[in-house]
């Protein structure tokens, strides 16, 4: 992915603003790693070497949602298949009418 631009000088981010993209930050020694993969065009060579660098690193994948995801690659591809942003580009219409009629919490 092209290395693109960032406000932040502890980071370093690969990929399009509106798409998949990476993004590496260090704040005081620790390394933090953001992926956003864009469910429209996902791509399995990009969910594997992910999911292979988070088991390298001993590291866990935290969800939008926040649920932990294992560092595998058939851990991530379901995760990606069951989030809001898939179901929503699988149908639209279908998503924001369930999200509209989910009772609202207290």
């Amino acid at each position: 992915m092209p290395q693109g631009t960032t406000w932040d000088k502890n980071t370093k981010t690969w990929g399009a603003e509106d798409g998949t993209r990476v993004d590496v930050s260090v704040y005081d020694g620790r390394i933090e790693i953001f992926v956003r993969i864009d469910v429209r065009q996902a791509d399995a060579e990009l969910v594997e070497g992910v999911a292979s660098l988070a088991d390298y690193c001993n590291a866990v994948f935290l969800s939008a949602e926040g649920d932990i995801i294992a560092p595998s690659q058939p851990a991530l591809a379901q995760a990606i298949a069951h989030s809001a942003a898939a179901q929503f580009v699988l149908d639209p219409e279908l998503y924001i009418t369930e999200l509209r009629d989910k009772p609202k919490p207290m």
